[in-house]
């Protein structure tokens, strides 16, 4: 039987089949994502991310990112 889970806290996502236990970042922690130029990657609560300006990070680059749950 398969049983997923998600930990907000650790920001992963594990899968339980009957012979293997298999893990992977979400959100902040799924790998590179490339900020577009002048920002930079500002890691928010519950794994989401936004990208935000290098001089400003109170002024956004793009919408904010979580992941699906």
């Amino acid at each position: 039987m398969d049983e997923e889970t998600v930990d907000l806290e650790a920001c992963e996502k594990c899968t339980c089949k009957s012979n293997a236990l298999t893990c992977c970042g979400i959100g902040y922690s799924a790998g590179t994502v490339h900020p577009p130029e002048g920002c930079f990657k500002k890691n928010l609560e519950n794994c989401c991310y936004q990208f935000v300006q290098q001089a400003n990070d109170a002024v956004s680059c793009g919408e904010k990112v979580c992941p699906e749950t």
